[in-house]
């Protein structure tokens, strides 16, 4: 676990250790200019780079193809008898202190089991196979939360469900070169790119009692809240700021600036500037309405248009950041695409 870091002994001025601490103005500047892996590095190393998540992957949708060839509910799946039968056989099997990728690896799973349901012949059995993924997923992240407590734990808890990892990292060359025809290019971050996390897949295939485990929502409630510092995986940033990606670690607040704009993506503080800068709109919207009697353009509606232009921009940053099926889980964001066409 010694990429999670603990800010007590760092001296970043947000908590977080950066590379380019002892290093002066000018070979800060060279650094900022190259994608460079020494010294000095845009891109602290990726820690995780080494685990075998596409052997990981394969090795647990053979286990878990194995364990289920008949239909069963989530309630029948978690009876004393099928616990002891399956699911704890299998998370005493799948479970390893050293590997954080299992629990990715078991919802991207559960995403393609329940892509593949639409096969008549397996269509439930797919359903129980994708249910079971979620119910050993679950069950793995409340052992490393019983075997880890404390400020280490919340780390290592909040490393497994939001750290990003690339379904074909350890895969044969010529897997991975075939795979890679079939994505978009993308923006180059220095190891970071093509990279989903663990609470990502849960949303996608809506994990509801994955979410809804109490290990999970430890880590909801610190990131929500801002308890925790670290750079969300992105798919398109429109203006990108890499140069400042900060391994996971507790934000200290005592070592953290006054005017820190890190706080601006923490999602409590996230919400509250939404709310306020839907509120602007709408005052912007009615005094716009207000005055357009005057038939040439008033300065209101100027304003109004700018400001629009500006929160669609901010929307569609969002949608294209996150993707289409996670930005689209949030109740609001079906109210700002009805607002988003009814402005274009």
């Amino acid at each position: 676990m010694d990429a999670l870091h603990d800010p007590g002994s760092q001296g970043c001025e947000d908590g977080t250790e950066t590379p380019f601490d002892g290093v002066d103005n000018s070979e800060l500047e060279q650094c900022l200019r190259t994608v460079d892996y020494g010294p000095c590095r845009r891109f602290p190393p990726n820690p995780h780079s080494s685990l075998p998540v596409y052997v990981t992957i394969h090795r647990i949708r053979r286990l878990i193809e194995a364990s289920i060839d008949d239909p069963y509910t989530m309630d029948q799946l978690r009876e004393p008898q099928m616990n002891v039968i399956i699911v704890r056989p299998l998370v005493d099997r799948l479970h390893d202190e050293d590997d954080i990728s299992v629990v990715y690896c078991l919802l991207a799973n559960r995403v393609q089991f329940l892509r593949e349901q639409s096969e008549v012949v397996h269509h439930t059995v797919n359903i129980a196979r994708a249910a079971l993924c979620e119910l050993v997923a679950s069950r793995v992240l409340r052992r490393f939360l019983e075997d880890n407590t404390g400020r280490a734990g919340l780390l290592l808890l909040t490393s497994i469900l939001v750290e990003g990892f690339d379904p074909f990292q350890g895969a044969p060359q010529d897997v991975e070169r075939e795979g890679r025809h079939l994505q978009w290019p993308i923006q180059e971050r220095g190891g970071y790119e093509r990279k989903l996390t663990a609470l990502e897949l849960a949303i996608i295939s809506e994990s509801k009692k994955f979410i809804a485990s109490s290990a999970c929502q430890r880590v909801v409630n610190a990131v929500y809240r801002g308890k925790l510092v670290y750079t969300p995986v992105s798919f398109v940033d429109i203006l990108p700021d890499h140069y400042k990606h900060k391994p996971i670690s507790l934000y200290d607040p005592y070592k953290a600036p006054l005017l820190n704009q890190a706080c601006l993506i923490v999602p409590r503080l996230r919400s509250l500037i939404e709310l306020l800068q839907f509120i602007i709109l709408i005052l912007l919207y009615v005094l716009t309405m207000v005055h357009r009697r005057n038939p040439r353009v008033s300065v209101y509606e100027i304003i109004f248009v700018i400001y629009t232009f500006g929160w669609i921009l901010n929307e569609f940053a969002s949608i294209i950041e996150h993707g289409w099926q996670v930005h689209t889980q949030n109740l609001w964001s079906f109210l700002d695409i009805t607002r988003f066409s009814t402005d274009a």
